[in-house]
Parts: C-alpha cells; sequence; structure tokens
C-alpha cells in the first residue's frame, strides 16, 4: 500500500467524528456518538478482493459501521472514497460498492467520494428500466483557503493539507513551503485533543512534501526552535503536544479550585497560573 494510501486510512480513524461533524452539520442529533465505530476494512476487502483491481489503481477506501439514534441495531455504513484524479468509469464503481455492500448487509449506506473532480452519480438505463444512483462528493480545490483555516472542526486540517499536497505538486515547492508553513501555524493554535492534535500533525508533516529535499530541512529549522535542534519533527510535534496536555490539566486543576472556593494565591501557587489567568476561568 502507498505511504498516501496508510496516510489517509489512519487519519480518517483518528478522527472520523470530527469527518461526521464536517460534513453532515447535524451529525450530533443523528449519530451516537458514544457508541463508537467500526471500521470494516476485512468486510470492504472481501467484497472487492485484490485481484479485481490488478488493472486499475489502487483507490484509498473506508467502510465504517456507526451507530444512530433513531433506534436499536439501527445502523449505517458509510464508503468514503478519496480520489486525487479522474478515473474511467468511477461513477459505475461507486455504484457496484453500493449493491454490493447492501447485498451484504442490507443496511442504509452513505457513500460519500473527496476528490479533486466531482462526478456525483452513475446512470444507465436500457429498455424501460433506468438506475440513477447519486452519491455525496467533495471538490477539494473547490473550496474557500480562508473559510477552511476559520472552520474550528478538526478536520478542516486534513483538507486543507490535501489541499497544500494537489497545489504543490502544481505550483512548486516555494508555493507548497509557504502553505504548509501557514497551515502549521494555524495549526498549532488549534485547542485539539492532544492524541488526535498529533495524529493531524503527522498528517500534515508527512502528507505535504517536498520535490526538493532541502525545502523539508528548511521547513523543519523554522519550526523547531534552537534548543530542540537535535530533535526530529515527529518527537518535536509530540514533545510540544505533551506540554500542551500539561497546560491543560493545569487549567482544568485551577478550574476546580476555584469553583471549590479556595483562595486565588494558593491556586495561583499549586499551579503555577497567574492570578489573572485564573480570574478568567
Amino acid at each position: 500500500m502507498q505511504k498516501n494510501d496508510i496516510l489517509w486510512k489512519s487519519i480518517l480513524e483518528d478522527v472520523f467524528e470530527d469527518f461526521l461533524t464536517f460534513f453532515y452539520p447535524d451529525s450530533e442529533e443523528i449519530f451516537d456518538f458514544e457508541k463508537g465505530f467500526i471500521f470494516l476494512d476485512n468486510e470492504l476487502q472481501q467484497l472487492f478482493p485484490p485481484e479485481e483491481h490488478n488493472y486499475e489503481r489502487k483507490f484509498i477506501d473506508k467502510l465504517v459501521q456507526v451507530y444512530t439514534k433513531g433506534g436499536k441495531d439501527h445502523w449505517v455504513l458509510i464508503h468514503i472514497e478519496v480520489q486525487g484524479h479522474r478515473e474511467k468509469h468511477f461513477e459505475e464503481r461507486m455504484f457496484r460498492y453500493y449493491y454490493r455492500i447492501f447485498d451484504k448487509y442490507k443496511k442504509q449506506i452513505s457513500a460519500f467520494a473527496i476528490l479533486t473532480v466531482v462526478p456525483n452519480q452513475y446512470n444507465s438505463s436500457f429498455l424501460g428500466t433506468t438506475i440513477h444512483y447519486k452519491f455525496n462528493t467533495y471538490k477539494i480545490l473547490g473550496q474557500s483557503k480562508e473559510e477552511l483555516i476559520s472552520n474550528p472542526n478538526p478536520f478542516s486540517c486534513v483538507i486543507l493539507a490535501a489541499m497544500a499536497a494537489i497545489e504543490g505538486e502544481l505550483k512548486g515547492d516555494d508555493f507548497t513551503f509557504q502553505f504548509k508553513r501557514e497551515l502549521y501555524n494555524e495549526f498549532k493554535k488549534r485547542t485539539i485533543p492532544p492524541k488526535k492534535k498529533l495524529a493531524i500533525a503527522l498528517f500534515l508533516q508527512n502528507y505535504v512534501t517536498f520535490k526538493n529535499l532541502q525545502f523539508s530541512q528548511k521547513f523543519n529549522d523554522e519550526i523547531i526552535d534552537a534548543k530542540n535542534k537535535t530533535m526530529g519533527i515527529e518527537e518535536f510535534i509530540k514533545q510540544q503536544i505533551k506540554e500542551e496536555g500539561k497546560e491543560e490539566e493545569r487549567m482544568e486543576l485551577a478550574s476546580k479550585l476555584k469553583n471549590l472556593g479556595v483562595e486565588l494565591e494558593k491556586i495561583a501557587s499549586s499551579t503555577g497560573l497567574s492570578i489573572a489567568e485564573i480570574k478568567k476561568l
């Protein structure tokens, strides 16, 4: 499996809840997030064995079982396509996924394709018999960079990374460097749970790459300060997130002590926070 395939499959599992809330604004009313998700990669491979794709480019597919709030034992299959280029018979292939999945599971299916181009339906008609199959699509290059940056959903960072990689392939390393630096600086400001933040940071680092290795070194030199030069980028990101986690713990402790009526000076002494910071809690 190619590196980008692995990166996409991994990040979709790490931030799948954010994927749902990003594309379905009312998802919290639809899905029962407390029940979690089941990733059906093995089931998908059984439905579409590798030998069927010997003459096709490998695609990035995720099949996910989710639970809705609509009733007991009711669940939906979300089928995800991440496609970089327009492929021949793509719409027909999406329809094949639909009918094979439905034939096995007899469940409702929501199909979603993340693309650079947007074919979104399959049509077939013969002697009065007609099929019209339409699926969800999202065109990465059709989105506003500014709107994605202002979107607090963590999955917007994933889309921005994909945008940077696609546009950088066309415009070169100088463009990629500026885009990646801007995205990384924006990403650092966001309040995201540590484990999820690490996953997105590593996706950004490894998905948005440079043709010239000198740009990779330049990027690392800019974001890693002088005292940490012996660290690799991955270790540096982990260290940053670890420190942010400690900060979150201190803020949480201070908030609890404040709610208990502990004097501000004692809270400041216990947590290392300033009285001004504690007052804001």
